[in-house]
């Protein structure tokens, strides 16, 4: 199978070995590319606000008060009597609050304290005026009760040690940290990728094997125990796809979780008091709402695309010189009869990146695709329904894969198989195009620029 790339690759081509001779020039220097690291810079602080602001808010509204209602398990008893009991209320444009206010007077070792504390989360104004109103009939002034104190501190004591439902409210701010603390690790990690590229002042024809291959991916660079400097391994390889099933679907489940919990809990709390005393704040709850069932909608999806086949891809080999065959094979684990329709397609991504302002955009071409394999209604009798291969050249001049900062260049064969009222397989399997001579054997780096 023979095939021609567009113009449009190949120009690019030509722009990247102009930027390679340009570096040849000037010997000694190290550069770094430092758009893209200021944008995930900026992009870390951004996700960060988000971190320690959540962080805040959960450390007075669950850690600490959790921490305290702990410790309490341990407090002595003591005999108080009520001295005030009410049931203060908050109102604006998105509904009203209640707080409970319970004063109460206590002796402790002989002397006499008063505290208003009802429980550890009573300073939290929320919905559910039922539920508080009971709390707050329940220890109408004067009532004998019992409260517990602080040894350590016998001006602390509390009438309810227990567990509140404003407790899970507590955890609202957890969303916010997950938001936070992802985005910060999505860019921080992302940043550790970029490498510096080092041109030396000897003008030797020989590289190390790391040194002068940053260009390509990863899983095209030679080990440091490679005994050949500057080779590229070749051979057969049997890759995985760029995306586990599993884990987005582990990632979806445990981000519905805690959203889902978060929302049920305030929207059972909003509607203990009926749907007209809140019905701003359950207005405002609707996009909340909707995130959650999305989430529902994609995680139940992704349980479903589980029981899938598997496309196994061996590619011979990984790391393409530029004017060889690519050649591939695959073998299908499963059903492979539930295909109405498979496709494996060849494709060439640009990415490119750049700062606008604060942020950090990326935009993506599609600069080549060609039809590796297609075949509609497999057959269960047929053997080859399970397994095939196919085997395409590259020309010359064509664009080979660039991995840095700014820009990358990623060859993949991107597998769909069509599943009636199913989801479907979709699948990429990443491969590498160096310059002709890089692998084993042949050239050095350097000399293909």
């Amino acid at each position: 199978m023979k095939f021609s790339i567009g113009k449009g690759s190949g120009d690019l081509r030509e722009r990247m070995q102009e930027k390679q001779r340009a570096k040849r020039k000037s010997p000694g220097v190290t550069k770094r590319a430092k758009g893209s690291k200021s944008g995930r810079v900026v992009g870390a602080l951004f996700f960060s606000l988000f971190f320690f602001v959540g962080a805040g808010f959960g450390w007075f509204m669950f850690a600490r008060p959790a921490i305290k209602l702990l410790d309490a398990q341990d407090w002595p008893s003591a005999p108080a009597t009520v001295t005030s009991s009410d049931l203060e209320s908050h109102s604006d444009s998105d509904g009203t609050t209640y707080k409970i206010k319970i004063s109460f007077a206590y002796e402790y070792n002989g002397r006499r304290y008063t505290s208003d504390t009802y429980d550890f989360f009573s300073f939290m104004s929320s919905s559910g005026y039922r539920g508080k109103r009971d709390v707050v009939d329940d220890h109408p002034v004067g009532k004998q009760t019992t409260c517990y104190v602080n040894p350590k501190n016998p001006d602390v004591a509390v009438l309810h040690r227990g567990w509140s439902n404003n407790l899970w409210f507590g955890l609202i701010p957890l969303v916010f940290v997950l938001i936070g603390g992802g985005g910060m690790i999505a860019m921080l990690w992302g940043g550790s990728r970029g490498k510096s590229i080092t041109q030396k002042a000897t003008g030797t024809s020989r590289v190390g094997p790391r040194s002068e291959q940053e260009w390509l991916p990863a899983f095209a660079r030679p080990d440091e125990s490679d005994a050949v400097d500057g080779q590229i391994r070749s051979g057969k390889d049997t890759v995985t796809p760029t995306k586990s099933r599993w884990g987005g679907l582990l990632f979806v489940l445990l981000f519905m979780v805690i959203w889902d919990g978060v929302v049920a809990i305030a929207l059972i709390k909003m509607l203990e008091d009926g749907v007209s005393a809140n019905w701003g704040p359950l207005l405002f709850m609707i996009p909340f709402v909707l995130v959650g069932i999305g989430c529902l909608i994609a995680a139940v999806y992704m349980v479903l695309s589980l029981s899938n086949p598997v496309v196994r891809m061996r590619f011979d080999p990984r790391v393409i010189p530029l004017g060889s065959p690519l050649r591939v094979d695959w073998s299908i684990d499963g059903r492979a009869e539930r295909f109405d329709r498979l496709t494996l397609t060849v494709e060439g991504l640009e990415r490119a990146s750049y700062t606008r302002g604060t942020d950090t955009i990326t935009d993506e071409h599609v600069f080549f695709e060609h039809t590796l394999y297609d075949a509609e209604a497999l057959d269960r009798r047929d053997p080859l329904a399970r397994e095939g291969e196919a085997e395409m050249e590259f020309p010359a001049n064509a664009m080979h894969s660039l991995d840095s900062d700014h820009n990358k260049i990623v060859w993949r064969i991107k597998v769909r198989g069509e599943i009636p009222r199913w989801p479907d397989v979709r699948d990429e399997y990443e491969f590498a195009v160096v310059p002709a001579g890089v692998t084993d054997g042949g050239p050095n780096v350097r000399g293909m620029f």
